[in-house]
């Protein structure tokens, strides 16, 4: 019975941590709620229990709307080039667009994008670019304490993460966690 039933709590489970995830992306928006604390707070808390952390998401997110489709500025799906790729022909294999697809799901967004910006325009490339440095290139000086909040509220949470692990066991919150994220 468990090898049905846990399928179907992983899918009930990741739609509810996506529901987590639309509201966090709202607040980021500051559309959540007409209180900008009030999006923030919540914002900070939504990111933060799904491991992301929210101003400097909140802040490359706006950015990556006032860019999105330009291969230069694009702050999140800068296309890779012509020069990148040895073979135009094989980026187009399903086994390669499998291979991107796994990437992404696994080391794609953390660390990929949030710690190396591997996603990032090449702009960035050879320069301060994660997202948890308060003094990435993409963060303004005045922003550099809602970085360093939002790296708190994340760590806390992965704090609270090994603490569930310790106390619950690893297999639990695979199974309870990490798998439906």
């Amino acid at each position: 019975a468990k090898v049905v039933f846990w399928p179907i709590y992983w899918y009930a489970q990741g739609a509810v941590m996506t529901g987590v995830w639309v509201l966090a992306h709202e607040c980021g928006h500051q559309s959540f709620s007409e209180s900008e604390l009030a999006n923030n707070i919540v914002g900070t808390i939504c990111h933060s229990l799904l491991l992301v952390p929210y101003h400097s998401w909140r802040i490359t997110h706006g950015k990556h709307h006032n860019n999105t489709g330009s291969c230069e500025n694009d702050e999140v799906f800068a296309p890779a080039t012509r020069s990148e790729w040895a073979n135009e022909m094989l980026r187009e294999t399903p086994i390669a667009q499998a291979w991107g697809i796994f990437v992404m799901l696994t080391v794609g967004w953390m660390p990929g994008y949030l710690i190396f910006n591997a996603t990032g325009p090449a702009k960035y490339r050879n320069k301060p670019a994660s997202h948890f440095n308060p003094s990435a290139v993409f963060f303004k000086p005045e922003e550099y304490w809602l970085i360093v909040q939002s790296d708190l509220a994340f760590f806390i949470c992965v704090g609270l993460l090994i603490y569930a692990i310790t106390t619950f066991g690893f297999i639990n919150v695979l199974f309870f966690y990490l798998i439906p994220y």
